[in-house]
């Protein structure tokens, strides 16, 4: 299914957001991934970043004071407790909020901006960046949900908690990528892959000209920069029985190939004041 987002400047029509939602059903193939990159990066890995006493810790609320020089995140997207980081590795520690009665979602926007969190912070508050400049979200390969997310954990808990493991390599003069690791803190296995998320550096006081123009006259610091991509939530399948396998159902692949918002007249756009809509790519 092709995603689009367009919105209308000075009368043109202008993309914002172009990407591919692929719901995939070969459950044994995904699985087999999921494994190969646990033997590669596991839980052990995100325990000897917080043992390490050479790491970088922030906990508490100090993440988001840290934070709020250019976000401001409300209480349902502060999902991130603590983080420990050491020689281009970073580990988190994310718990989630309960879910709503009747929320069916496998993609939780709250949650998966947490995840992100993780990133986000080692960009911009751990690698060197200058006090008038800042890391933004661009871009992302690929979201991979594995088939023990949430279905296990918090479908039976009334809060959730993950582990995670992220490693960032610089990829240009102004550009980072990530690769965010995502694990159930209970059965520590590996539930959720995002590779390639770029994180692009941009002056403040062009990104809030920019924001100013889409936006209006403001006083408020920028709303969280993933918001338009995680409220592209893939639901299970209404006819999918409680009792019922649903490995299929619950293998859910999200491909962004161009995802960016970034446009030639307006550069940067505020993903909070966006929402997706599923539109026909045009030919």
């Amino acid at each position: 299914m092709a995603v689009d987002y367009f919105h209308s400047v000075a009368g043109h029509i202008v993309q914002d957001v172009s990407g591919t939602v692929e719901v995939r059903t070969d459950a044994a193939a995904v699985s087999h991934e999921f494994s190969r990159y646990e033997r590669l990066t596991g839980p052990e890995a995100i325990e000897a970043l917080y043992q390490d006493p050479e790491s970088e810790s922030i906990r508490g609320a100090m993440l988001y004071k840290m934070f709020s020089r250019v976000v401001e995140y409300g209480e349902a997207y502060r999902g991130l407790k603590s983080v420990a980081a050491k020689s281009g590795r970073i580990a988190g520690t994310v718990v989630s909020v309960p879910r709503a009665d009747g929320d069916q979602s496998i993609t939780r926007p709250p949650t998966l901006d947490s995840f992100m969190q993780v990133s986000g912070i080692h960009a911009n508050s751990i690698y060197p960046c200058a006090d008038n400049e800042v890391y933004v979200f661009t871009k992302l390969d690929r979201l991979q949900f594995g088939p023990g997310f949430e279905r296990d954990s918090a479908t039976k808990r009334s809060t959730s908690s993950w582990l995670i493991f992220s490693n960032l390599a610089a990829s240009g003069s102004k550009e980072l990528t990530n690769d965010i690791f995502v694990f159930d803190s209970i059965s520590k296995r590996l539930v959720v892959l995002i590779l390639g998320a770029r994180f692009n550096n941009v002056r403040l006081s062009s990104l809030s000209k920019v924001l100013s123009k889409v936006n209006g006259p403001t006083n408020e610091s920028i709303k969280s920069q993933t918001t338009l991509f995680l409220n592209a939530s893939i639901k299970k399948h209404p006819n999918t029985s409680a009792g019922e396998e649903r490995n299929n159902a619950w293998v859910v692949e999200l491909s962004l190939d161009n995802f960016q918002y970034m446009d030639e007249e307006c550069g940067p756009l505020d993903f909070s004041k966006l929402s997706l809509e599923d539109k026909p790519r045009k030919q």
